[in-house]
């Protein structure tokens, strides 16, 4: 289909490499590609660090373990389509918004003067507003595999680095991470390639706006695909993009190749 003028009814003639000619002179596709990095680093930044920080604290949690627990996982049960949505409701920029709302609230403390944001009406701020849904939804499940390596690290290690005066940044740094060093990396490689070729919550909050400040490789491709009926050249970018996804693992299994793995008691 990416080598031909693919057409639904009729024939579809060979074109050669005409698409992805053509697609590798689009300037929009490059920017596309370019939001969709800054979109797999924030995600990665937020979404994936902090389930790792959240098991740590409710590891260390002394009461209502169970009860905290429950509460960061409850997100998960809920469906994605009304987790989005229900954000897009917060997101509204006026100012009877939830958000703004708070930031009512907040200008009535002194020294405060926050404006009213437009939020996923703001091109600075859009792509931030729609990886915070993912990151608030989705820790609960990580953590839960996270708390469960942490679970299998011996307590007597924590004891006698307490005994030699160490810091709970020290503990963490020296004992807890190395740990779970391994799941990080495991976990790391499946959320690489879902963040990738995830766009959901963009379909539905913004669809690749305001103008394309949110337009990712997956939205283009489904845009292009299913809007403008422009099979090749959606094919052709999904090639493009599944030969980036190709390379980016075959480089992560190398890594992972190299790390030591224990089995849990």
């Amino acid at each position: 289909m990416a080598f031909q003028d693919y057409k639904i009814t009729g024939e579809s003639p060979f074109v050669g490499l005409d698409n992805f000619i053509a697609l590798f002179l689009d300037k929009s596709f490059w920017d596309s590609i370019g939001r969709t990095f800054y979109f797999v680093g924030l995600n990665m930044a937020l979404a994936f660090v902090a389930p790792i920080l959240l098991a740590v604290m409710l590891t260390d949690i002394p009461k209502c373990k169970i009860f905290f627990r429950t509460m960061f996982f409850l997100p998960q049960m809920s469906s994605g389509l009304v987790i989005a949505l229900l954000w897009k409701l917060m997101y509204e920029p006026t100012p009877q918004g939830f958000f703004n709302q708070i930031i009512t609230l907040m200008n009535h403390l002194p020294f405060v003067n926050i404006d009213h944001q437009q939020w996923l009406q703001d091109p600075q701020l859009a792509m931030v507003c729609v990886v915070v849904p993912t990151v608030w939804a989705s820790m609960g499940m990580a953590s839960l595999i996270y708390l469960a390596a942490l679970g299998s690290i011996p307590r007597d290690m924590y004891e006698a680095a307490e005994i030699d005066g160490a810091t709970i940044f020290e503990k963490f740094k020296k004992i807890t991470l190395p740990s779970i060093l391994p799941l990080i990396i495991i976990n790391f490689v499946g959320a690489f390639i879902g963040t990738f070729q995830n766009m959901g919550n963009i379909f539905l909050m913004t669809f690749g706006g305001p103008g394309e400040s949110t337009t990712v490789v997956g939205l283009k491709i489904w845009i292009e695909a299913y809007n403008n009926l422009r099979f090749s050249m959606a094919t052709a970018m999904a090639w493009v993009l599944g030969s980036l996804l190709i390379g980016f693992t075959y480089f992560q299994i190398k890594f992972l190749g190299k790390i030591e793995y224990k089995k849990a008691k």
